[in-house]
């Protein structure tokens, strides 16, 4: 599997080339609300937080998230994983490359515990492969989460119009 595909930090300069993904997963995701998301990440130190990019052989992404440090009071340093975005392929691969990489990067982190946040779009049955990637690695189900926001996002060309 390792020679499929290759985690790795998206770079600003390959920002672009993701928003096709990004697009599919968030069809309502404006280029310049991703560019502002990445540009954020990518000013994080690694050690703290990023956007790891899974790629084919040819340079191709397949799949992103976000990451980030946090001390839990349960569970100590952690790694949470989230805005995972997943181009659907045939087979697991894909789904068992994207744990692994959760995990490397985690160890190489230093964090005993990982969080992940899949997205209510990935708990269909075309995502059972997802799943399954994560239980068969001895990921349980974990909480449950609400959400709820009071004001849509302004665009990241436009100025906030948020009061608090």
């Amino acid at each position: 599997m390792d020679d499929v595909f290759q985690a790795s930090y998206l770079r600003l300069e390959e920002t672009r080339q993701a928003y096709p993904l990004v697009r599919l997963h968030s069809p309502s995701i404006t280029l310049n609300q991703w560019l502002a998301f990445a540009r954020y990440w990518a000013q994080i130190p690694e050690r703290r937080g990023g956007l790891l990019a899974l790629k084919d052989v040819r340079g191709y992404l397949h799949a992103l998230f976000s990451y980030r440090i946090e001390t839990d009071l349960s569970h100590g340093k952690l790694m949470r994983v989230s805005d995972l975005i997943i181009g659907r392929l045939p087979g697991r691969t894909i789904d068992m490359e994207i744990v692994t990489a959760i995990e490397r990067l985690a160890d190489g982190i230093g964090c005993s515990s990982v969080v992940v946040e899949l997205a209510q779009s990935l708990a269909g049955p075309s995502h059972v492969a997802t799943r399954s990637a994560f239980a068969s690695a001895r990921f349980t189900p974990y909480a449950v989460c609400f959400f709820r926001q009071e004001h849509p996002l302004p665009l990241a060309h436009e100025p906030s119009r948020r009061t608090w």
